[in-house]
């Protein structure tokens, strides 16, 4: 599925990175995307790719679930809007139906189980916070006064969140919008690095130099390396720990005196209810190779 070009406009899905909270791309990144003088599709790691593709595919299936099973209406499916004031703010709606305050935005995700604990009660608005920023841009680029989600996670858990507008948000949406693509986009001025990518990224303009003395960079210092020993001291205390349950295990299991060579390596301990708290397993890990790489090391 190729890549579309978004150079030229802010969407529902970067709003997350202006406010710091998307979980895959941060202010810098975004801006650097949207000030190339070429475009370059975006790399996506597979497992990502992956989700992306079978959600575009289950799309229109649970939209027919939405019409067969709950009596949704759905009207319009994958319109893009322009921003009455500035063409740069653009919303793609996966889907618009009738509701009782009005036409509303219909979005489709699909989840996977293992992230299905970010997703709160089903008929609330408990969703991620970049989902959330992403659906108010929308009603703030369509005027709409709801947005509701429909959520499949894994094959057949099919949860529905309905999100309504919010115009303390949307107001705070817009002027972050707006001074993100005026301020830096349009005078090529980055934004403050926000994360450690970020700043290693940006580490890599300067040529390395003495630092003296510097009262912020000393302070910090002391802190991580009181931090780093706490780290070995708990590592010392992990092993030591450990260390008794093993050995413990190796006395009882000579005590039970049976053995047997195809049985599988593993030994359940339980807690006085016969339920399982933990276990000891024989795991084999085959060798890999990397492939080069540059990153910034701080050793203190």
């Amino acid at each position: 599925m190729p890549s579309e070009d978004r150079r030229h406009f802010l969407g529902g899905s970067d709003i997350g990175a202006i406010f710091g909270v998307s979980p895959w791309k941060s202010a810098l990144d975004l801006y650097e995307e949207k000030i190339a003088p070429e475009f370059v599709p975006p790399e996506v790691e597979p497992k990502r790719e992956k989700l992306f593709r079978r959600g575009k595919k289950l799309e229109p299936w649970v939209m027919e679930l939405l019409e067969e099973e709950r009596g949704i209406f759905i009207q319009k499916r994958n319109q893009r809007y322009t921003d009455p004031e500035f063409p740069w703010m653009m919303a793609e709606i996966d889907a618009e139906y009738m509701d009782k305050v009005g036409l509303c935005n219909l979005d489709v995700k699909t989840v996977s189980p293992f992230a299905a604990s970010e997703w709160g009660e089903e008929q609330t608005d408990e969703i991620p916070l970049t989902y959330c920023l992403q659906f108010h841009h929308g009603m703030m680029v369509t005027g709409r006064p709801a947005c509701l989600v429909a959520v499949l996670i894994g094959a057949d858990d099919l949860r529905t969140y309905e999100v309504k507008r919010d115009d303390e948000l949307i107001a705070e949406i817009r002027k972050r919008e707006i001074q993100f693509w005026t301020e830096h986009v349009q005078k090529k001025v980055p934004p403050p690095p926000q994360t450690v990518g970020d700043v290693h990224k940006t580490l890599f303009r300067y040529g390395g130099f003495p630092v003296q003395n510097d009262p912020e960079i000393m302070t910090a210092l002391g802190n991580l390396r009181t931090v780093k020993k706490t780290e070995k001291d708990v590592k010392v205390l992990k092993e030591e720990y450990e260390l008794q349950i093993k050995r413990r295990l190796l006395v009882l299991a000579e005590a039970h005196g049976l053995t047997d060579a195809d049985a599988p390596k593993r030994f359940n301990i339980l807690d006085m209810t016969g339920k399982q708290t933990a276990s000891l397993s024989y795991q084999h890990r085959a060798g890999y190779s990397v492939g080069p790489s540059e990153f910034w090391v701080l050793r203190v």
